[in-house]
């Protein structure tokens, strides 16, 4: 996407097959930035026809906008069926960004064919958006593998939506003196983000200013609360040991009570968690 200045109108076309949630997306957008209102029952942007009620999906371009972050953001949603898809030619040569909106099924990429072929040819940015996350059929792995043929430049997984709610893990332990600062103000409950990197190699450009690096990172969020129950704080501090070093804790001396009291356990249940990873080639250089 072009750099424009702050406070320009950037425009956005969501487009891939039909009951990929298309509009189900631009309408979490429109929600998570404030633009409609999230109270249950409140109409709805898009697919609002007599039509594309009766068909279950898009039969027309859905227009809308929001601000995110100083800067203000117009969405097309387009239509997926193909008896609908003339909507893209007009739609498409104008927009800043398209995003692909798949879902996470191996045996369906390659409806995404005919539209990642269209962007190229237009030479329209595009990314591509995995939805339905929760409904992943097979591994990351292998949907990057089936996408790969259908598309002409490589792919690869920038920001990977880990789970939310109920779904993996539901605990982070954290721990520290009980004179840290951080911890003590986290203890009150207050939401709170924990990002965790691993830096995996250094990524050398041409150039200082595009040297780079490939990583993992992951952040989660929650309310830290105090781990006041004994039982909870020695089982959390005996699988840190145990984490690091794999059977240490039945040769190393128990901590004792003195050390336990100053020491602060907290817990964070993980409301929503997500990735984000850089890799590149061994021995790749940047060109720029």
């Amino acid at each position: 996407m072009a750099i424009q200045a702050a406070g320009s109108v950037r425009a956005l076309a969501l487009v891939g097959p039909t009951s990929a949630g298309k509009t189900t997306l631009m309408e979490a957008l429109l929600q998570a930035t404030g633009a409609v209102d999230k109270r249950a029952g409140a109409e709805m942007v898009g697919d609002s026809s007599p039509e594309a009620r009766a068909r279950g999906h898009s039969v027309e371009l859905n227009l809308a906008g929001f601000e995110f972050m100083g800067d203000r953001y117009s969405v097309v949603d387009c239509p997926g069926s193909l008896e609908f898809c003339a909507d893209l030619d007009a739609a498409l040569p104008a927009v800043d960004l398209a995003v692909v909106v798949a879902e996470p099924d191996p045996a369906k990429a390659a409806l995404l064919q005919p539209t990642l072929r269209q962007l190229e040819r237009l030479g329209v940015p595009h990314a591509l958006f995995i939805n339905k996350m929760d409904q992943a059929r097979g591994s990351l792995p292998d949907l990057l593998a089936a996408l790969a043929p259908v598309s002409t430049v490589p792919l690869v997984a920038r920001q990977i939506p880990t789970w939310e709610g109920g779904a993996g893990p539901t605990l982070l332990y954290l721990h520290g003196a009980v004179t840290n600062h951080m911890l003590r103000s986290l203890s009150g409950g207050f939401e709170a983000c924990v990002t965790i990197t691993l830096i995996d190699g250094l990524v050398l450009a041409r150039s200082a200013f595009h040297h780079s690096m490939n990583y993992r990172s992951v952040m989660v969020f929650g309310r830290a609360t105090i781990v006041d129950d004994p039982d909870e704080k020695d089982a959390a501090l005996h699988a840190l040991v145990e984490h690091v070093v794999p059977g240490r804790m039945a040769e190393a001396r128990p901590p004792s009570a003195i050390e336990l009291r100053k020491t602060s356990v907290l817990r964070l249940p993980i409301t929503e968690a997500s990735a984000k990873v850089r890799s590149s080639p061994r021995f790749s250089w940047c060109s720029s």
